[in-house]
């Protein structure tokens, strides 16, 4: 009972045996034809309204609404399972209301409904972009990964939750998170990697000289651990940078783990990062999920979307907020320090298991050094107090020496190594 959730009036049986329910009769616009008519007439510099009078503001206004009232279903233990743009219509005078909840999954059942008990509506059967494929029901291109992978025991709260995400993507976008030349082709995306991040959208309006751009500068790279460019491609005519494969995953799972998991890891790394900074450029977005690992376990430096020259011009912000130190964010040229001071967050990271100012970045800039200090941990060795006082002197903003290259960072690590062997 939620006024932007249909009432339901009447549940039976046909004389046949066909089971029918009766709801209200509305009338609305899909969200998603919302999200084109503004993203249509509005470019990089504001937002304008469309020609039915909507604004971004009402855009944001209507995703509140739609979290507001997933909450109340979250509440009462129901998951929508099919949460899009499509399946969110607008009235005439704004009310909002989710509709199709033909695929939802009541929480906490003892036989929870599987796909097959799935209620089709001609609204689901009719979507084009609507897949049902064993036990993957759904829309792709909005699915949690453990629904594109049919893990039915694993749908939750969290995925109507990512869901929402990608409807958020598309608002600030105007485009799917995902695009593919089939259902299967969206899903195997979805299983692997995240979206291209609306921060590289937001670079350039024409992606293709944004890759261009990327793939100029990692043609000027040679190092084992930075990502190899295989060239300018189109993807369902949206342009892409094709590169070598990294299937092993990113450092994200080895956040917090006995240093001797990772140290071989952190090395390479810094070696890639010396090499960048020989080269006169800056990373600029230096993270944990930006080194991933091949299948053979080789570690890789990847998305060199923010590179530019030592002391360049324009923008100078766009990174990572929890790894950019102070100067930055206050609007200094791009520097070595930056990519130095993010390096150390992340080994921060490796040695702690959390980031170092916590997760909210309002914090982050307020505080002057890790809060709590770092401790080392045990049994660590000599190597990982030497390194963690290093990384707490570069957090501390001139509060200790901090190095103004990642080389002291590399020559703690290989000493690490050994202690390893």
């Amino acid at each position: 009972q939620h006024p932007n959730i249909l009432p339901i009036h009447e549940i039976g049986r046909l004389p046949d045996g066909r089971c029918y329910f009766t709801m209200k009769q509305i009338q609305g616009t899909e969200f998603s034809k919302q999200i084109r008519a503004v993203h249509e007439v509005s470019d990089e510099d504001s937002w304008r309204p469309a020609s039915d009078g909507t604004t971004f503001r009402d855009l944001v206004h209507t995703f509140h609404t739609v979290c507001v009232t997933v909450a109340y279903a979250h509440s009462k233990g129901v998951v929508h399972r099919d949460l899009k743009p499509g399946n969110i219509l607008v009235g005439d005078f704004r009310e909002v209301l989710v509709v199709d909840w033909g695929l939802a999954k009541v929480m906490g059942r003892e036989h929870p409904s599987e796909p097959d008990e799935a209620v089709e509506t001609d609204r689901s059967v009719t979507d084009v972009l609507t897949t049902r494929l064993g036990t993957i029901v759904g829309t792709p291109c909005f699915m949690s990964p453990e629904q594109a992978q049919g893990l039915t025991d694993q749908i939750g709260f969290a995925s109507d939750i990512y869901s929402l995400g990608a409807i958020l993507y598309e608002l600030l976008s105007g485009r799917h998170p995902y695009f593919g030349r089939s259902a299967a082709d969206v899903l195997l995306q979805v299983r692997r990697s995240p979206p291209i991040s609306l921060r590289t959208i937001s670079l350039d309006a024409d992606l293709e000289s944004r890759f261009a751009r990327e793939a100029k500068t990692l043609a000027g790279l040679s190092h084992p651990n930075i990502l190899v460019p295989l060239g300018l491609i189109a993807v369902a005519e949206t342009p892409a940078l094709m590169t070598e494969y990294l299937g092993g995953g990113d450092l994200v799972p080895l956040l917090g783990s006995a240093p001797r998991h990772w140290v071989g890891a952190a090395g390479d790394l810094a070696r890639a990062l010396v090499h960048v900074h020989e080269r006169g450029l800056v990373h600029r977005d230096v993270k944990s999920c930006n080194f991933l690992f091949s299948a053979a376990g080789d570690a890789k430096l990847v998305d060199f979307a923010l590179a530019v020259e030592v002391g360049a011009e324009g923008p100078r912000s766009g990174g990572t907020l929890a790894y950019e130190r102070l100067a930055r964010r206050q609007g200094t040229r791009p520097e070595v320090a930056d990519d130095v001071y993010a390096f150390s967050v992340m080994l921060y990271e490796l040695l702690a298991g959390r980031l170092p100012f916590g997760v909210n970045p309002t914090v982050a800039m307020l505080q002057a050094e890790p809060s709590p200090p770092l401790a080392s941990p045990r049994d660590a060795g000599a190597g990982a107090e030497a390194l963690a006082e290093l990384v707490v002197a570069t957090l501390s903003y001139g509060k200790g020496p901090a190095p103004g290259s990642v080389r002291p960072f590399l020559d703690v690590l290989e000493s690490m190594s050994l202690e390893y062997e």
